[in-house]
């Protein structure tokens, strides 16, 4: 029996639950509060469009209440069944250490192919219109439909549709919300970074929650004035904020030299020191350090003290950042939330267990992934298995 679907969102989650529920037959319709359908999916990377990864392990997907559904939604439709869907409809892709992205480096791109296949299975799209709760029966617009599939889009980039009001639905459908923070956005200090304006380096960091580490990541570092950006910072920033949320102590540690471990940079100072007596400490890493970086790190300790090499040491492999509350509600910077419609609320089908015919899927869902595809392997994930309406 075909039903009648109404999809609320024309985000990329949507657009993949539209898309799967036309296929099978089913006559959709999509409500989109925005003038266009797929705004925020313009945005992702940075225009570029990094929209899977070949690594899809649950350990890159960050959750609050997850009790297996995301390992099973991920599986459902994986990485190779979302290369193969946009293969199929005539996208070419190419490959960067795992990070899958359309042969033209442009989101457009995707959104292209998108809305191609939505045309080609006559999915109707009603743009600049804003729901702001589901009755029951499904009635929209005077129509009368047998599912809805909720693809709202998270609290970020409030312009391009995702402005939290698809968390008010549910909220008014009585759901249960895990509290929606920022989520892979820049890490703020209370330390002020101004002198390493413009520096780009390679860093190891290692978040630690109330002296437990929690979380890797490494590769390219971007100090600003306010704090950490790029990427490896952008990834611990969602675990970050939680627990600062929940009054923990968090800190970071930045090891600015990961290409050798400690006993190798006490060699290579012992070298240095013995193969060039007449530079100061700035001669030993003036070939590894930026200038700026290198005064940062070194311009607070005394190299007249006898534990000097140690404390350069130390300095460099294990620095420490404290992360400030206040990026807690700093939605400005982030890419995406943590938190969401808490997992115990639905099936393994992703419907709501208290109002049957109601699906949700993408970011209103209390899960996020680390940056490199995975929050859009997420949506096409999550968009397909709400669309099957099973």
């Amino acid at each position: 029996m075909l039903k009648k679907t109404a999809v609320v969102g024309a985000g990329a989650s949507g657009m993949m639950a539209a898309v799967t529920a036309a296929s099978n037959g089913n006559p959709v319709t999509i409500f989109e509060h925005t003038l266009q359908p797929g705004k925020k999916l313009l945005l992702t990377g940075n225009g570029k469009c990094n929209f899977t990864n070949r690594d899809m392990s649950e350990a890159h997907f960050h959750s609050c209440s997850d009790d297996g559904h995301i390992g099973k939604v991920l599986k459902s439709f994986s990485a190779d069944d979302t290369i193969e869907f946009f293969s199929h409809a005539g996208l070419f892709t190419k490959e960067k250490n795992g990070c899958v992205y359309p042969y033209t480096d442009m989101s457009a791109t995707v959104l292209s192919v998108l809305r191609s296949e939505m045309d080609r299975l006559r999915i109707k799209v009603v743009c600049d219109h804003h729901i702001d709760e589901i009755s029951d029966p499904f009635i929209i617009d005077g129509e009368t439909f047998d599912c809805v599939i909720l693809a709202a889009g998270g609290k970020t980039f409030p312009k391009t549709g995702s402005d939290g009001s698809g968390f008010d639905i549910l909220k008014k459908l009585g759901c249960r919300i895990v509290k929606v923070l920022p989520a892979l956005t820049s890490v703020s200090l209370s330390e002020d970074l101004s002198m390493l304006k413009g520096v780009r380096c390679r860093a190891a960091l290692s978040l630690f929650i109330n002296g437990e580490k929690v979380q890797d990541s490494s590769g390219e570092l971007q100090p600003y004035d306010g704090g950490l950006s790029g990427i490896c910072a952008m990834d611990l920033s969602g675990l970050a904020i939680r627990a600062l949320d929940e009054g923990a102590d968090v800190y970071i540690l930045c090891d600015f030299m990961p290409d050798m471990d400690e006993e190798e940079l006490k060699a290579y100072i012992k070298r240095m020191k013995e193969d060039f007596p007449e530079r100061n400490v700035n001669g030993w890493f003036e070939g590894i350090f930026a200038p700026k970086l290198l005064k940062y790190l070194l311009h607070p300790l005394d190299s007249r003290k006898e534990d000097f090499v140690s404390s350069v040491v130390d300095t460099i492999k294990r620095h420490r950042f404290c992360p400030d509350t206040k990026m807690c509600a700093d939605l400005s910077r982030a890419q995406t939330v943590s938190g969401g419609l808490s997992f115990s609320q639905v099936t393994p089908d992703l419907m709501l267990k208290d109002h049957p015919g109601i699906y949700v899927c993408g970011e209103l869902l209390d899960v996020y992934g680390d940056c490199g595809g995975y929050n859009l392997q997420w949506a096409f994930s999550s968009g397909h298995t709400a669309g099957r309406l099973r």
